[in-house]
């Protein structure tokens, strides 16, 4: 009896961390939209450089 609740266990902690990304697999699926303008002005800012060089650059 004590080899199952072991085993039910080891199933319990197997699942879990398959269950939290599934769970990000589908917020990021259905919520994309609210997600996407964030991504979209980061990329940007990451892509133009100018503002970072003028920062460290200073005069």
């Amino acid at each position: 009896m004590d080899n199952i609740s072991d085993d039910r266990k080891r199933v319990r902690n197997l699942t879990i961390p398959g269950v939290v990304l599934v769970s990000i697999s589908i917020f990021l699926g259905v919520g994309a939209e609210a997600v996407y303008p964030h991504v979209e002005t980061i990329a940007n800012m990451l892509m133009d450089r100018t503002e970072y060089i003028s920062s460290v650059l200073k005069e």
